[in-house]
């Protein structure tokens, strides 16, 4: 199914415009060679040296100040590291502790 091309409007207003006839096809065909189709399924790019991926998470808001205030007691005590580092140091230490982290699930859910 073809579709029916747009009347010009401003020749119709301004008068013929021969020059324009000739040029506008030549952008539509280059504007349709450089068009690429997007990528089906886009797959996350680590944001950062050594394959890291930015991951959002909801948590409640006193296990987020928990976070703020040890971040600042380690920066207080001149240890520079980030939020993300601690939070996957902590996840590492969840991982490792199956029956601790079972246990804390537990608590957590049954409120």
């Amino acid at each position: 199914m073809n579709r029916k091309e747009t009347p010009d409007i401003m020749d119709a207003l301004l008068g013929d415009n021969k020059q324009k006839a000739k040029t506008v096809p030549k952008l539509r065909e280059q504007k349709k060679a450089k068009s690429a189709p997007p990528p089906s399924k886009p797959q996350p790019e680590p944001t950062k040296p050594g394959g890291k991926t930015k991951a959002t998470f909801y948590i409640s808001t006193e296990l987020l100040t928990a976070l703020e205030n040890l971040w600042l007691d380690l920066r207080r005590d001149q240890l520079k590291y980030s939020k993300g580092e601690i939070v996957e140091a902590g996840l590492e230490l969840a991982i490792e502790d199956k029956a601790q982290l079972m246990a804390r699930l537990d608590q957590i859910t049954s409120n």
